[in-house]
């Protein structure tokens, strides 16, 4: 009997564990790009260092120059690359949104490697890679705003984004959409009822980092959703 019911627990956890990795990854973004030297030739085998308030972690450019870091908290970070005879390049106030990679593409001047040129970033670039429409909403941005203090108000600072009517204000309506057509998130995990898709969360405001709303260009992970989808 002892010996069923380990051998029980230990596969459930097999089934859940790949699982919930998946989901923490959709939940976190991505900063991304490929390092260069000032003549736009390819810097292979780069030494890359992102920091932020999460911790320090570290990675080398593939033999294209190019890199990556997934599974980011939302936030502000900073990127440090280092290269032989390169002067080393901090780049500060990166900020990284739920859903999206923040493309980062960074140039490295010849000289002293001891040598350290800051540059704070203003804005990342474009993600090509994907086709959502939508967008992310920062904790200091719904914070400072004057908005419910439900974790369902969030989502109406989104163009596209309005009052569900007769699904109660707690399910929006999404481009078009009814409220109870939509898919619900927190940490990657269902945070909706399985039977109408409406939200089922009473998640406090002071525990959120930030909420992505996508209206448009669903991905093969929202095949579930035929209204909006929100992650939290």
């Amino acid at each position: 009997m002892t010996q069923y019911c380990l051998g029980t627990i230990v596969f459930a956890l097999a089934l859940t564990l790949p699982a919930t990795l998946l989901a923490q990854n959709f939940a976190r973004g991505s900063i991304g790009g490929a390092v260069y030297d000032t003549s736009g030739g390819i810097l292979p085998d780069a030494r890359l260092t992102l920091t932020s308030e999460y911790g320090v972690r570290e990675t080398k450019a593939g033999p294209d120059g190019t890199y990556r870091f997934a599974s980011l908290e939302p936030g502000k970070h900073t990127l440090k690359a280092a290269y032989p005879n390169f002067k080393t390049t901090e780049i500060k106030d990166i900020e990284v949104r739920l859903n999206e990679r923040t493309n980062i593409e960074v140039k490295l001047e010849a000289g002293a490697s001891s040598q350290t040129i800051t540059v704070t970033e203003t804005a990342g670039g474009i993600d090509t890679t994907s086709t959502t429409s939508g967008g992310t909403i920062t904790a200091d941005l719904f914070k400072n705003t004057p908005v419910g203090r439900n974790i369902t108000d969030i989502p109406y600072l989104i163009a596209g984004v309005n009052d569900g009517l007769g699904t109660g204000r707690a399910n929006p309506s999404i481009s078009g959409a009814t409220g109870l057509e939509n898919r619900w998130t927190i940490e990657g995990a269902p945070a909706d009822g399985l039977r109408t898709g409406a939200a089922d969360t009473r998640v406090p405001l002071a525990f959120l980092s930030g909420m992505w709303v996508t209206a448009g260009g669903f991905t093969a992970r929202d095949r579930t959703s035929t209204g909006g989808t929100i992650d939290a």
